[in-house]
């Protein structure tokens, strides 16, 4: 792994020492402190004048918040923080510079609610652009996603609609955009009447056809959008180096309020966005990047499994894969409201776990602090796991009583570096440049697209103010060049079993979305939008552990120490449980007291809010009444140190420290894309007969048992049905999703045939061998076996397989372990059969090893047991009665291969496949894990053969 060269810091306005000195008289603090006064105002105009009123009463309790805030959460908000850039180097300097570099821009809700205010008037001259979600349906029909605006969002609505001669002059006139002067001088030439066609446009804006750049534009508006008069947002750059200047910024930023609150009656104060830059230059030390790595081990040897949208993107993958083919299909289909799927209903318990031992040494612990080893080099490292590009936030601290220094890891994880910078591209941009072109030098055989929506106006406000990728995906939005758009219409989703694959058919490549921003993208009530945001976490998903234990259910731990990793590493401070025993306030005070004093707890502490932590001194009344009704709402609270009473922040303006950020970008060196080849068949129609049952030449059941009764299920299926009748052809799958169940596929011309299957199946039925059946349609999977005929010759395939796989192994009732050495064997066979050397062999179980340990860590645990497991098989593999003859059906064999070679498919991918589906009908559990294992296995015993040769 490396590192990108800059640093972004996000550090606090108010020092520590300023804390301390001001927290018993915060309203006098404020009368005082112009910049204090700037960031109330900012934040609240509604306090900032009560304040100004001496509504103390009124104002205590959300003044103390703000107060608290400016001094201890560097998060950025207004002029309570600044954002800067550091470089790395060989020592840190980390001053702060007095003053800030103000930015300031129209707020997006703002100007939002202003478009609405002004549109009966002004709506001709808006530029608009054809909805980038239109998606035929058939040539007499269309569809698309309307966004219409609801009390501070867009909610998104689902249109279909009559396609005629009039909707496609349209949708083409404004497919590069245009505004209603221009298209309606062109319809009067044509001899159209103004009134008319005006009247047309506005229905067609209305219906959703076309939208608008002032309330769709994916980044920063233009101001020229309105008649709007701001000298802020025209200098757009002030820099506040003395009260004098925060004095004189302050009244402007009041007047500029007051008069658009009187001349457009804008009902809220939230015209301006300003973010707040420190211009200071530094460096931070290069051996904080050994301890990055450090912490980046840590992490994925305790969280590494934890993927909660993964496991979202497989269960949706599942119900994706049973109700469309196995080809490419259009993503406006996938998600159709009506017949499509819903991918907000994969409700799936997802609750992270805090690792077992590390709950362990806390509970043997001593003291007031615990100590964590580092990952041992024995650790196999996966960080092909990771985003090909992440962020790592951190905290330099000094301790007061001993001068060690410490770095405080806060937070590590993202789909791309880009997500918590690219905000503050006003110094960033480097950074930002940097990171995009590493990512598209990673997927260069792919397109990166950014995936554009418009779901709450104000959440724009931290998106960044200009496009970055090439390729875009407009869901809702207006789009620069139609050229660089990837449109809805344009999109096709494929699920192979294990991953999603998303491409263009425009342009034949794989699409790897990209949302550019730290925006929270669940509060979006699109389907389409939510999916492509979490596809970016695909197979590279990774969460810092969270020592917090207010996220975990059931552990109780009166007290947790402050947690270090090494002894230079801090991972989370002491905590301290609370819980409500029906006290009285007064109850309540004795109780906190004694527990403070019992473990020698800090009197500042941490509680954890929905908007972020929030510190309380316990020697506030008026905060600890806070406290008091926080733990009478929830029963139990774990609250913790603030840091600050124990360390120094190590930015500094001479004496006095700050609380701050550090966020680093990491450049993960080890990603790995995945390829695929790209193929979109036509469709014939006359394969559509073959897909009707009953009609059709395949007769397809689902055959509902549990999956204890599959083996004699298919022993009864093989003895009274295949026997005893004229089947060309049948093979039979194991799957347990939604339920268990086997599916089972014979192939017949004769009706007669299958009037005498589906009686016997009921007579399982009646028998209690099986809880139901349906018969469905059998869609042959051509995309995923090269074609119609390499599909045909791949079903003989599995008719051979399932026959000895009844006949060779059901019927001898073999164990665990005679199971795995068919499945040694019939591997073999089929290397064997599509014709690999004895290396090839061996590099292709390495291959499908590697690709089965994004789903199961090849852990030293599980080497050690593969390992004793083919010790205790090896004598047994040469004298078990058992084969798989199919490489001896040479004419067969040269058919195939000959096939194989021919199409467009991977090989490996298509022989990993036809053995895939061997290795599910063999094991009748886990089977996943035993294919996994059972490569292993072949490894070793072909590795026998080859070494034994020489």
């Amino acid at each position: 792994m490396n590192f990108f060269n800059q640093v972004i810091k996000r550090v606090v306005s108010f020092s520590v020492e300023s804390y301390f000195e001001n927290k018993e008289n915060i309203a006098d603090f404020f009368s005082e402190n112009e910049l204090f006064q700037l960031s109330v105002l900012i934040a609240s105009r509604s306090l900032y004048n009560d304040v100004l009123k001496d509504k103390f009463e009124k104002t205590k309790i959300p003044l103390e918040k703000y107060f608290s805030r400016a001094h201890f959460n560097p998060i950025p908000f207004g002029t309570f923080s600044s954002v800067g850039s550091l470089e790395w180097g060989a020592v840190s300097e980390l001053s702060k510079k007095e003053g800030l570099r103000l930015k300031v821009d129209y707020d997006n809700l703002f100007v939002s609610e202003k478009y609405d205010e002004v549109f009966d008037e002004n709506w001709k001259d808006f530029v608009y652009y054809t909805n980038p979600s239109i998606h035929f349906l058939n040539e007499k029909k269309v569809s698309f996603y309307k966004s219409e605006k609801t009390s501070g969002s867009f909610q998104t609505k689902y249109v279909e609609l009559d396609y005629d001669e009039n909707i496609e002059w349209l949708t083409i006139k404004f497919k590069t955009g245009a505004t209603i002067g221009e298209v309606s001088t062109e319809l009067v030439d044509s001899g159209f009447e103004i009134n008319e066609i005006e009247t047309f446009l506005l229905e067609i804006i209305n219906a959703g056809i076309i939208i608008s750049n002032a309330s769709f534009f994916p980044y920063s508006r233009p101001s020229s959008l309105f008649d709007l008069k701001s000298e802020l947002v025209e200098k757009n750059i002030f820099d506040l180096n003395d009260k004098n200047n925060i004095q004189r910024f302050i009244e402007a930023y009041v007047n500029e309020q007051n008069s658009h609150f009187v001349e457009n009656r804008v009902n809220k104060f939230n015209i301006h966005s300003i973010a707040s830059f420190d211009t200071q230059p530094g460096t931070i030390e290069f051996d904080i990047q050994e301890k990055i790595l450090r912490y980046v081990n840590f992490t994925l040897k305790y969280n590494l499994n934890y993927t909660p949208v993964n496991k979202v993107l497989k269960e949706f993958g599942n119900k994706f894969y049973h109700c469309f083919n196995d080809g490419f299909v259009p993503i406006s289909k996938v998600f159709n409201p009506y017949s499509g799927l819903k991918y907000s209903s994969i409700k799936l318990k997802n609750e992270s776990k805090l690792p077992d031992d590390i709950i362990f040494k806390i509970l043997s612990g001593t003291g007031g602090e615990l100590h964590l080893s580092d990952i041992g080099d024995d650790f196999l490292i996966q960080k092909d796991k990771m985003p090909p590009s992440f962020s790592v936030i951190f905290e330099k601290l000094k301790n007061k009583n001993t001068g060690k220094e410490y770095v405080y890891f806060k937070y590590l994880g993202g789909t791309s570096a880009l997500n918590f910078v690219s905000r503050f591209n006003h110094v960033s941009e480097a950074l930002c440049q940097d990171i995009v072109a590493f990512e598209k030098e990673i997927f260069t055989d792919k397109i990166v697209a950014e995936v554009n929506m418009v779901s709450k106006p104000r959440a724009t406000n931290i998106i960044p103010d200009r496009k970055y990728y090439d390729f875009c995906i407009p869901v809702n939005t207006v789009y620069a060049e139609e050229s660089a758009s990837v449109f809805l219409s344009d999109l096709y989703l494929r699920f192979n079993g294990a991953d999603f694959s998303l491409v263009s058919k425009k342009h034949k490549k794989a699409i790897v979305p990209r949302v550019t921003s730290a925006v929270n993208y669940a509060l979006s009530d699109s389907e389409i939008y939510k999916f492509l945001a979490d596809l970016q976490f695909q197979n590279n998903e990774i969460h810092h552990v969270n020592f917090n234990l207010n996220y975990y259910k059931n552990i109780l731990l009166p007290f947790v120490p402050r947690i270090y990793l090494g002894d230079d590493i801090l991972l989370y401070p002491s905590q301290l449980l609370l819980v409500n025993d029906s006290f009285s306030y007064d109850e309540f005070k004795k109780y906190l007291n004694e527990n403070i004093n019992k473990y020698s707890f800090s009197k500042r502490i941490v509680i954890t809010e929905e908007k972020g932590d929030v510190v309380i001194d316990v020697e506030n009344e008026d905060q600890l009444r806070m406290l008091f009704q926080k733990l009478d709402v929830e029963k139990k609270i774990y609250i913790s140190e603030c840091l600050y009473d124990s360390f120094f922040p190590l930015v500094k303006d001479g004496s006095n420290h700050f609380s701050h950020e550090f966020i680093a970008s990491v450049k993960n060196d080890d990603f790995k894309t995945q390829q695929e080849k790209i193929r979109f068949p036509e469709e014939k129609d006359d394969l559509i007969k073959s897909c009707i049952p009953i009609v059709g030449e395949w007769l397809y059941f689902d055959l509902f048992c549990n999956s204890y009764a599959v083996n004699d299920l298919m022993l009864d299926i093989y003895e009274n049905i295949v026997l005893k009748n004229e089947i060309d052809q049948f093979f039979f799958v194991r799957y347990d999703y939604p339920e268990n169940h086997l599916r089972a596929r014979f192939k017949t011309a004769s009706r007669q045939v299958k009037d005498y299957i589906i009686t016997e199946l009921e007579k399982i039925k009646r028998n209690g061998i099986i809880l139901n059946y349906k018969i469905v349609p059998y869609e042959q999977e051509n995309y995923r076996y090269g074609g119609e005929k390499l599909m045909g010759l791949t079903e003989k395939i599995f008719f051979y397989d399932s026959l000895n796989t009844i006949t060779d192994v059901l019927k001898n009732n073999y164990d665990v372990s005679e199971t795995y050495i068919c499945a040694i064997l019939k591997i073999k066979s089929y290397l064997d059969f599509f014709e690999y050397d004895i290396d090839e062999m061996i590099g292709f179980c390495e291959y499908n090893i590697e690709s089965f340990s994004r789903e199961f860590t090849l852990t030293q645990f599980h080497r050690k047991n593969f390992n004793k497991a083919f010790s205790e098989i090896r004598k047994m593999l040469e004298s078990i009665n058992y084969s798989f003859s199919i490489e001896n059906e040479m004419d067969f064999k040269v058919e195939v291969n000959t096939s194989l070679n021919s199409s467009e498919l991977f090989k490996y991918n298509y022989v990993s496949d036809v053995i895939h589906m061997s290795m599910n009908r063999l094991f009748d559990h886990d089977q996943r894990f035993n294919e996994f294992k059972s490569y292993f296995l072949t490894k070793c015993y072909l590795n026998q053969i080859k070494y034994s040769r020489k």
